[in-house]
């Protein structure tokens, strides 16, 4: 792809991005900047163990915990039903786990949609839906879209 460049020539770009329909689960830390205000090192190390937590239960259903940056989550899934059963696994694990001696509370927003990927960053309109999604949720719970909805409703409670 070429690009304007510097002075209105045209430069090659190497960004290549990979195209995918998947289900988006984004998700943050409920109280994060308190946490790290109180004890940086400690929710530091709560928060790796909760990304731990996520790669592990998104490997069992099949998705990718794609990315990590401070509190938050991004995780996509081939399966909008594996992507909501991970968002209520997770939740449901943090319900009675600590990490650090600290009990985490995250909110979990889940969409489907085109993403971009790009080494280790995504974009797109999924992605933005999942991330309003998950400032509606309430802590301890996941918000999912009206097409979600639709497709699992009949499968859990």
């Amino acid at each position: 792809m070429e690009v304007d460049g510097p002075g209105g020539g045209t430069t090659q770009s190497d960004e290549t991005f990979t195209r995918r329909v998947c289900a988006v689960l984004l998700a943050d830390v409920t109280g994060f900047s308190a946490l790290m205000g109180q004890d940086d090192e400690r929710t530091a190390r709560a928060v790796r163990g909760l990304q731990a937590l996520v790669q592990e239960i998104a490997a069992v259903n099949n998705g990718h915990a794609e990315g990590f940056a401070g509190d938050a989550i991004f995780a996509s899934f081939d399966s909008v039903v594996a992507a909501v059963d991970a968002a209520l696994k997770i939740q449901r694990r943090l319900a009675r786990e600590t990490f650090e001696g600290l009990h985490l509370r995250i909110r979990i927003g889940v969409h489907y949609g085109d993403v971009l990927l790009r080494e280790g960053g995504a974009f797109g309109d999924a992605i933005n839906i999942a991330a309003r999604l998950q400032t509606l949720a309430k802590p301890g719970t996941v918000c999912i879209s009206e097409g979600i909805y639709r497709q699992v409703r009949n499968r859990f409670d």
